[in-house]
């Protein structure tokens, strides 16, 4: 049973970490709700399933991998792999902060009816910065924007879209009008 204690508190820890800080501040605004819908400050339980979970305490990472499915309230995040980068002791109670959670490999996110998919996701903590690599495509009601890279900074509420440099192919914008007319508004914008 003692050898098990240190794994188990170590798997709680990684779980917590990812839990407590969640991914971001509920407070960004409507295309970054669809994107980040996890809550800071929401004392909602966060749901961590994947098929093996790895904490390298000396690298301070933990790592959960395969067919990775987090999920609080309506808010949904798959990948293939989630690396939880963090400071801070996860023995004996110690205190942790994340700085920094990257999804990798088919990352699908899902909120009501947005919808935020990429090769690679990146959630700066420091900075309120996430960003989306790769295939990148936002969708809510029919209304689509594809690039290869969107930058959602949460301090400003600014979202961008671009494409790599050097590559063809341009941002591309599908906006059907009335698409949002029959949607009651939820105070969240």
């Amino acid at each position: 049973m003692s050898l098990l204690r240190p794994h188990l508190r170590r798997w709680l820890a990684a779980a917590a970490l990812v839990g407590l800080s969640a991914l971001v501040p509920a407070s960004a605004q409507e295309l970054s709700q669809g994107l980040v819908g996890f809550s800071s400050g929401s004392n909602d339980p966060i749901l961590i399933e994947s098929e093996t979970l790895v904490v390298q305490d000396g690298g301070k990472v933990a790592t959960f991998s395969g067919s990775v499915v987090v999920q609080q309230n309506e808010t949904k995040l798959t990948t293939n792999e989630l690396k939880v980068y963090y400071d801070g002791d996860t023995t004996g109670g110690g205190r942790q902060r994340i700085k920094r959670i990257e999804a990798d490999g088919n990352v699908f996110v899902t909120n009501q009816d947005q919808t935020a998919s990429g090769d690679h996701a990146i959630f700066d903590m420091a900075t309120e910065v996430v960003t989306m690599l790769g295939n990148v495509e936002l969708t809510q009601n029919g209304n689509a924007v594809r690039g290869d890279k969107l930058v959602v900074n949460l301090k400003t509420k600014e979202s961008r879209v671009e494409t790599s440099s050097g590559k063809p192919g341009r941002v591309q914008g599908l906006f059907l009008p009335g698409s949002n007319k029959d949607k009651p508004k939820t105070g969240k914008n």
